[in-house]
């Protein structure tokens, strides 16, 4: 093979690299191809002085690295000479010649570079880090090597981690006392972050946070050589078709090494001292906010500039956005996680709730991201959002942080349905903060007062001020002039619906737990009694929207609603008005007037056999000439209009009085089998297929659905009628 070259033939190669590495002003090779050459070359020198005589060449080239006065250091070649010399690595590893080892190999390059001054130690991190990638490691626990491909004893590895290790501490340590060394402070951080995994546990716990966290988010967050926001929507606003973005991304190593960047954010923050370093983390934290309110700001100044389509559809815009939020979301994770695991009670009130309000409200920022691309399959963002939702709902702390957030979120939101919708219409990062309000509400109705104390001095956001106000300006879409379309206007909807069913079903002695007097003078009795008072007015009150929010669901469906969303409204409705809740106390034939509303649509409005329209998953085109499906799909989805109501009614009967239930039956079945109402000439051509399923549905809700009693009187019934 080639590497058994002659010595005369090995020593001339040696002389010409180097002789191109150390000539800048006429190289014979570009700084790209002579890495290449070099690192082809070096695991095939038989000499140990000749393999350190390379290596010093190398990182010491004013050819590759010819700024340094300057501290202008190529990432981009830094990162190169890393995966070089874990190539050259995984190469020796393959080569047999016996007349050097790869651990004597390994050693000529260490000793190439251990002894180098403090101010040229950075030198060396692209070496020490791709010898360590390519280290075989054993897994501690199955025994099993894992990763790379170069085997060393167990105290040659720790040699080459320690190295490493002090050289990083060392290069950025400098750059924390007089900060002369920018560029190479970035190579420093970047390399670390894609050997960090590969780092024995020890080692890790030797990297001072304080002094690498601060250097890791200015790299990524606020430098022209990370996520330089300004530029890249400037670039944009300059040339909206232009493709270029993409190709100026993937040329950035610090965008694509933007997840391990993240990762190494992530574990900093994760495994700082928690009084020691509190001050650098959450100064961190307080740029990586910046950020994300920089990263809303900038496109809703591009969305302006050169108009909502070309913003949504510029994939390279998009791909730099989407992984912006995956960025944000895994550095928050550090700081989920530091407050969970390492900071003591004594402390933890201090530290987490402004640091889980900064999230909640940066989260805000980014959530038109979210909207977008759908929150499915990211579960980094989820975990960050809930641990910050129970940091901030823990009842030590009488949700100081929550009520916060909520009174401040929801300030832009709470004007005229005509400006509000407005503001909806703006941009996208205006609509993506009210969708992220909306499911923010949600999730509080159970925390939240339904209504605020007289007596009570200090204005705190509650259902009945802050909520409501908002939900029912969205119930339904805009009018008409109106330039919003529905499908933009959809994810709106959706969350208003979810916020006011969430109100409906939290029961109201719930929704009053923090309405208690405040004076702490008046007595339990008195007390009591208010509380009371207070109880019955909030059922009232709930119990005469419901009528109100009915019509507007029976208004939406179909056309707005999808079958599912039309059911669950239904049945939600119908159990928070069935006992045990407070609500049917108030007004115990609510839930019977909601059932006869529904069941009078269906037996006088609703044409039976219409398919559901096409937008809605129709199953017509499934359909042969004797209205039966052709398919063979066991689980048909809902055939007609007529079928999605009468399976909200059937949906609905395990919440009704029991002494009602079999009452419901009958009038159930009678509208499935006895369509008397309508001409049957014409009956659409789905009839039999509604009949079918909606036979199916019924049984499937009496074996599955009913409560033990409830379900004995069901399937008595079901006999009994011989369906």
């Amino acid at each position: 093979m080639d590497y058994f070259r002659s010595q005369t033939l090995a020593m001339s190669q040696i002389e010409n690299i180097i002789k191109s590495l150390r000539a800048p002003t006429t190289p014979t090779l570009s700084p790209s191809q002579l890495v290449q050459s070099s690192i082809y070359l070096l695991p095939t020198l038989k000499n140990p002085l000749n393999i350190s005589l390379l290596t010093t060449e190398i990182i010491f080239s004013p050819t590759l690295f010819p700024d340094i006065a300057n501290q202008n250091v190529d990432l981009d070649l830094a990162v190169m000479l890393m995966e070089g010399f874990k190539a050259a690595a995984d190469r020796k590893a393959l080569i047999t010649d016996p007349t050097v080892s790869p651990l004597d190999w390994v050693l000529s390059i260490y000793k190439a570079v251990e002894n180098l001054a403090p101010a040229e130690q950075w030198r060396a991190l692209p070496v020490l880090g791709g010898i360590i990638l390519a280290i075989t490691k054993s897994s501690p626990e199955t025994g099993k090597n894992i990763g790379g491909s170069l085997a060393l004893s167990g105290y040659k590895v720790k040699m080459v981690e320690q190295l490493f290790v002090d050289f990083t501490h060392n290069t950025v340590h400098a750059h924390h006392k007089s900060k002369p060394q920018a560029g190479q402070l970035a190579a420093a951080v970047v390399i670390l972050s894609v050997v960090l995994p590969h780092l024995g546990d020890g080692y890790k716990k030797q990297l001072g946070a304080h002094l690498i966290l601060p250097a890791a988010v200015e790299l990524v967050y606020t430098s022209e050589k990370g996520l330089d926001l300004p530029e890249v929507f400037r670039s944009l606003i300059i040339d909206s078709k232009s493709t270029s973005l993409n190709d100026k991304l993937n040329k950035n190593p610090v965008f694509r090494h933007l997840n391990s960047l993240s990762l190494l954010i992530q574990f900093l923050i994760h495994n700082s001292h928690p009084i020691q370093e509190v001050e650098v983390v959450f100064e961190a934290l307080k740029h990586i906010v910046q950020f994300s309110e920089l990263l809303a700001s900038e496109y809703q100044n591009l969305a302006a500039v050169i108009g909502a389509d070309a913003a949504e559809t510029n994939n390279g815009l998009w791909r730099f956005i989407k992984f912006s939020l995956f960025s944000l979301s895994v550095s928050f994770q550090g700081y989920t996680s530091w407050l969970l695991l390492h900071i003591n009670r004594k402390l933890f009130q201090k530290y987490a709730v402004p640091a889980a309000t900064s999230i909640i409200k940066a989260f805000s920022n980014v959530y038109f991201v979210v909207a977008q691309i759908s929150l499915s399959g990211f579960p980094t963002f989820d975990f960050v959002y809930y641990s910050c939702l129970d940091i901030l709902l823990d009842p030590a702390f009488a949700q100081v942080g929550i009520s916060e957030v909520v009174a401040e979120l929801s300030v832009p939101f709470l004007k005229s349905k005509k400006d509000s919708l407005a503001y909806i219409e703006s941009d996208l990062v205006n609509r993506g903060r009210l969708i992220y309000l909306l499911n923010l509400d949600e999730h509080l109705v159970p925390l939240l007062p339904f209504s605020e104390e007289v007596s009570s001095k200090k204005k705190t956001p509650t259902i009945s001020n802050s909520v409501l106000p908002l939900v029912t300006q969205l119930l339904t879409p805009p009018e008409s002039e109106s330039n919003i379309t529905i499908t933009y206007f959809q994810p709106v909807l959706e969350s208003a619906h979810s916020v006011f069913l969430a109100i409906v079903s939290t029961p109201s002695q719930i929704l009053e737990r923090n309405n208690g007097s405040r004076d702490g003078d008046v007595s339990s009795d008195i007390q009591d009694k208010s509380a009371e008072t207070s109880s019955t007015n909030t059922q009232k009150y709930l119990d005469h929207k419901i009528p109100e929010y009915l019509q507007t669901v029976l208004s939406l469906f179909p056309g707005v609603l999808s079958p599912n969303q039309f059911t669950l409204a239904i049945t939600t409705v119908v159990r928070a008005c069935s006992p045990p809740s407070p609500l049917y106390r108030v007004n115990m034939n609510r839930s019977e007037w909601i059932l006869n509303q529904i069941h009078d649509k269906a037996q006088n409005d609703i044409q039976p056999g219409v398919p559901l329209p096409a937008e809605l998953g129709t199953h017509a085109q499934n359909l042969n000439d004797n209205g039966q499906s052709n398919s063979d799909d066991k689980n048909i989805p809902v055939p007609t209009t007529r079928a999605v109501v009468i399976s909200s009614l059937i949906h609905s009967l395990p919440y009704v009085h029991i002494t009602l239930l079999e009452t419901w039956l009958n009038k159930v079945v009678k509208l499935i089998q006895r369509p008397d109402n309508f001409d049957k000439t014409k009956i659409g051509p789905a009839y039999k297929l509604e009949q079918e399923y909606l036979e199916t549905d019924l049984f499937q809700m009496i074996s599955e659905e009913l409560e033990q009693y409830k379900s004995t009187i069901g399937i008595k019934w079901w006999y009994k009628a011989k369906l």
